[in-house]
């Protein structure tokens, strides 16, 4: 099977799987955060599982784009924000995290997939098609761009204030304030919408 084909699939799979996904979660919560539950199997820490699961997000993405092909001015700038998201995603958030709490290995599994399989499309769309250097000045990089940078900062000001309700050793959830938490139950995941609109 050549590249084109494995891509095309994947995409296809991917659009299939979301639909699926999307109203399974309505009657089953993932057992994770605030929903993680006995009956799913081993655990790992939160700090571990977030670290292995978000790993393949930046470096499937990183391999890919520096080893398989030539980067160019384009190229350089949309890694460098994809790493600027799950670098810090991957390996620096974790270490941030409060608590002792674990999670599912069969949740760390699936995250695996999904942002490997991610990852992957991400990374040979740049090897699949070629961007010269005038879009950096084009109103759809230029657009995107600053909703990325918006997203960007609602998810790390939100996560900021989620963290900052807890001292270290504390458990147990508590109600955040201020910030878009006065106009939506969850910026964070909201920050990370506009992010990925961008």
């Amino acid at each position: 099977m050549n590249l084109t084909v494995l891509y095309d699939y994947l995409i296809l799979a991917m659009l299939v799987l979301a639909p699926a996904v999307f109203i399974v979660l309505f009657y089953i919560s993932a057992p994770y955060g605030r929903f993680t539950r006995v009956g799913w199997g081993p655990t790992l820490n939160n700090r571990v599982g977030w670290f292995v699961m978000e790993a393949p997000a930046s470096l499937v993405v990183a391999f890919i784009m520096l080893f398989e092909m030539e980067l160019t001015t384009v190229t350089w700038v949309f890694l460098l924000m994809w790493q600027l998201h799950y670098f810090h995603r991957a390996f620096i958030y974790p270490f941030f995290l409060k608590g002792s709490r674990s999670m599912p290995v069969v949740i760390i599994l699936m995250a695996i997939l999904f942002n490997s399989i991610n990852a992957y499309l991400i990374g040979y769309h740049f090897v699949l098609n070629s961007y010269e250097i005038d879009w950096l000045t084009s109103p759809f990089f230029i657009v995107g761009s600053i909703l990325y940078v918006v997203g960007f900062f609602v998810t790390k000001r939100s996560d900021a204030l989620l963290r900052s309700l807890r001292s270290s050793g504390e458990a147990g959830y508590k109600v955040p304030h201020g910030f878009l938490y006065r106009y939506v139950s969850c910026p964070n995941y909201l920050g990370e919408i506009i992010q990925w609109a961008g």
